[in-house]
């Protein structure tokens, strides 16, 4: 046994040393996969949830809002960097004419939001309030995209939407596609589908005159997210839902490119349910956004129901069975493409307790680098998919049923981490070819432990003074904290050279490292 267990060592060994070197940028590199791991041992990967704010960051607090309102997509918080303000485009729901109103507020803070009098379209009358309205229908679940790739100002803000063609007046457009009056409006022929528009300021909006640009819902469903242009595939990449008859009748998730924001390719199936997911579950839509060199999607679940009818429940309580709620998942992926199920398809950000305001929907809609933390923007409901939302904007057992908006936030690359317990763990690297670097930096939590790190040659063996023993030992909790070395002053003598990572942890968590 001693010899089987040597020969495999040394066979594992041998095959660390014919791969070659990876070639890594100063992205921080993070442990929600094993992209760059090239082993572990006694390590456990463990998906962190984000702690949500006790209470909305925003409700609707308006007329034209009715106490429902929801981000407007991945991009809906952004943050000005001219004029050093944060804006957001968020939908307001005027609940009993189902009407939609895409709206503006900004922030000098990104948690305390003013609604500011634009002037821009009336509201029974009135211009005085904060509507931007940059479509006819404009489901809420659609896009914003800062856009400084176009050269064409007047197109630096776009929008991807579901909405009517141009030839349709607000007063011909049923009130909420979704109810069966639209579905007559459609079969009279009206075109109806995925469709964009531009604006100068994001405040003054123009639909493109050849909507849909997708036509639905024969090729299209009804939410679908655009990430914008991406420097990897040198286009811009949606993530549309693609129609009931392509997915077998069920909610999945799209892909698709353009080059103009105008003519995209056929919408690609890239995720949908499989047998580790409820039978009922559907894939509700998936914003994603680029991340350190890779690509974040948190994934919406509907927990749909196998049973039509449903027994509508005043209490508006989640007990068990009565499902038509929403949470969020979390994916990941190195392309933009093809993307991995993190957490073992546990909730990233679940819905509330019992009584709490989002207790029947949680949807992530954004996020935002800040203070050394992910904070991350969602869109909470007290009600559920269908059977509640007579409730919205109501008092129900003495507390509003409303839709609003709520912040969580994550320790920055808090994603997923490496843990090891009381044993010792260790994780190691693939081969790296280090360039200019010359910094080696861990985010990890070791306030209860330590993690202690050492640096391979190609031949696995530690490299003089850059062994565990010549390392600064690590026991607080820091999200980039700078690995020191007794008798080197930083990582220049390598550079040119190949060289792994090797860390040990107990009693720690390991989030991501850094070499820039």
């Amino acid at each position: 046994m001693c010899l089987v267990a040597l020969l495999t060592v040394a066979l594992h060994a041998q095959s660390y040393k014919n791969q070659l070197p990876t070639v890594i940028s100063t992205d921080r590199q993070l442990f929600i996969d094993d992209s760059i791991v090239e082993a572990r041992s006694g390590v456990t990967r463990v998906l962190h949830q984000p702690v949500k704010a006790p209470a909305p960051i925003m409700v609707g607090d308006q007329p034209w809002e009715n106490w429902t309102v929801d981000l407007f997509g991945i991009h809906s918080v952004h943050y000005d960097h001219a004029n050093k303000i944060y804006r957001m485009w968020y939908t307001a729901y005027d609940v009993p004419v189902d009407n939609y109103y895409i709206c503006y507020a900004t922030s000098k803070d990104a948690v305390h939001w003013t609604k500011p009098i634009l002037g821009l379209h009336e509201f029974k009358g009135s211009k005085e309030n904060n509507i931007v309205n940059p479509g006819r229908v404009f489901w809420p679940n659609s896009t914003v995209v800062v856009d400084e790739h176009d050269p064409d100002p007047a197109r630096r803000y776009k929008t991807l939407s579901w909405d009517f063609g141009p030839s349709h007046t607000p007063e011909a457009i049923p009130a909420g596609y979704y109810r069966p009056s639209g579905d007559a409006e459609y079969k009279k022929g009206r075109p109806l589908g995925m469709s964009v528009a531009f604006s100068p300021d994001g405040l003054h909006w123009t639909p493109y005159a050849g909507n849909p640009v997708v036509e639905g819902p024969t090729h299209v469903g009804d939410t679908n997210f655009a990430l914008g242009w991406d420097p990897h595939y040198q286009k811009y990449i949606a993530y549309p839902r693609p129609s009931y008859a392509a997915s077998g009748g069920i909610r999945t998730i799209g892909f698709s490119t353009s080059d103009d924001f105008i003519d995209w390719t056929p919408v690609e199936i890239i995720l949908r349910p499989d047998s580790e997911d409820a039978i009922s579950d559907e894939f509700y839509g998936m914003p994603v956004t680029s991340y350190e060199g890779k690509y974040v999607g948190f994934l919406w679940i509907y927990h749909n129901s196998p049973n039509p009818v449903l027994v509508k429940s005043p209490n508006l309580e989640n007990e068990k069975g009565s499902q038509q709620t929403l949470d969020t998942q979390l994916t990941y992926s190195g392309d933009g493409k093809t993307f991995i199920r993190v957490g073992n398809r546990q909730p990233f950000l679940p819905v509330g307790p019992s009584g709490s305001w989002d207790r029947g929907m949680v949807v992530v809609s954004d996020m935002l680098v800040r203070d050394k933390e992910l904070w991350i923007y969602y869109s909470g409901w007290g009600s559920r998919h269908n059977d509640d939302q007579q409730f919205l904007g109501k008092m129900v057992n003495g507390q509003r049923v409303m839709a609003a908006v709520g912040l969580a936030k994550l320790r920055l690359d808090g994603f997923v981490s490496l843990h090891a317990g009381d044993d010792e763990g260790m994780v190691l690297t693939r081969q790296i070819l280090l360039h200019d670097q010359k910094h080696l930096r861990i985010n990890a939590d070791a306030s209860h432990g330590s993690v202690e790190v050492e640096l391979l040659d190609e031949k696995l063996d530690p490299i003089a003074g850059y062994a565990r023993g010549d390392s600064q030992v690590m026991r607080e909790d820091a999200v980039s904290k700078e690995i020191t070395w007794r008798t080197q002053p930083d990582l220049s003598s390598l550079q040119g050279h190949s060289l792994r990572v090797r860390m040990y942890l107990r009693n720690a968590d390991l989030y991501s490292i850094q070499l820039n």
